[in-house]
């Protein structure tokens, strides 16, 4: 099967997609919080082209959300669905959010994978990211939700 995608920039009218998608896709949905219909909307207001969707004929099938904190680029929350995954569509995501973090001036850019998920970890060594076992992560929450 051949996979003629669109990249564009996500909307707010794409939300219950992008929910969907995620939760289908197995990444950690926070509803009340950081993933709020809310907080995506602001999102998109802020930094329009960091949040990013492949369409076929107009249906949204991924999604990536890039992040740039003035020296770094971060590549997050990508996902696929199911059916176009193995099509190149998550490699043309990255590319994209890679080109566009690039052209904000970020000379490093990293994305943050679950241990568990092998199929990230291989695609972003694929796409010629390195794996730093010396580097931990650690966060801190407002609460669960965020």
């Amino acid at each position: 099967m051949t996979v003629k995608i669109q990249i564009r920039n996500l909307r707010p009218e794409d939300y219950e997609d992008i929910i969907r998608i995620w939760t289908e896709c197995g990444l950690h949905v926070k509803p009340k919080g950081r993933d709020s219909k809310a907080h995506i909307l602001a999102e998109m207001e802020k930094n329009p082209d960091y949040l990013i969707g492949a369409c076929v004929d107009d249906k949204l099938i991924g999604l990536v959300v890039g992040s740039y904190d003035g020296r770094r680029g971060c590549v997050n929350r990508l996902a696929v669905i199911r059916d176009y995954r193995k099509h190149g569509v998550a490699q043309e995501l990255i590319r994209v959010c890679e080109e566009r973090l690039k052209a904000s001036g970020a000379l490093v850019i990293y994305a943050l994978i679950e241990v568990e998920n092998i199929p990230s970890q291989t695609l972003f060594k694929k796409m010629k990211y390195r794996h730093h076992d010396g580097l931990m992560f650690f966060s801190k929450r407002e609460s669960d939700e965020v």
